[in-house]
């Protein structure tokens, strides 16, 4: 049995002790109801949602017991509990804007503007300064970030 192929409604038993990436120990015998997965993007973890508690795995710091979950837990039964469904997602997650998106997304209209104004883009002289060509480079790079900080594994 792996992390993939548990089953939501599934009850487990511990039966070899083990401590997640929170330092929170499980003991031999304890039982859970397992109801999801999630994933980390950013730290590489994975997180069981759980019947009233949550256990969470860092790929490196645990992956002896990620790969050989089998011989931590069994699986003893099924719940008859309605497994709880997590909220509906948006189809863009939500989050506060950083300084370079907003500074980006100023420069990318002005330069918008710009190129419009003066019917063709000039890449010399007055027509084009610097600072726009900036801003519409951090423009491009937080909407990067932004598109890899949402992306889904």
């Amino acid at each position: 049995m792996s992390l993939s192929t548990l089953i939501p409604g599934g009850v487990y038993r511990v039966t070899q002790p083990f401590t997640d990436c929170r330092g929170t120990r499980y003991e031999t015998g304890e039982t859970f109801t397992y109801h999801s997965t999630s994933y980390w993007a950013y730290d590489g973890g994975i997180m069981l949602n759980c019947a009233g508690r949550r256990i969470d795995f860092l790929e490196g710091e645990n992956a002896n017991l990620i790969e050989n979950f089998s011989s931590y837990v069994e699986k003893i039964g099924q719940s008859d509990a309605p497994i709880p469904q997590p909220a509906s997602q948006p189809l863009v997650a939500a989050h506060s804007w950083s300084w370079w998106e907003i500074a980006g997304a100023i420069g990318l209209v002005a330069g918008s503007i710009f190129v419009v104004a003066t019917e063709r883009p000039r890449l010399s002289g007055a027509y084009v300064s610097a600072w726009i060509i900036l801003a519409i480079a951090v423009a491009w790079g937080g909407y990067a970030l932004m598109l890899w900080r949402n992306r889904k594994k």
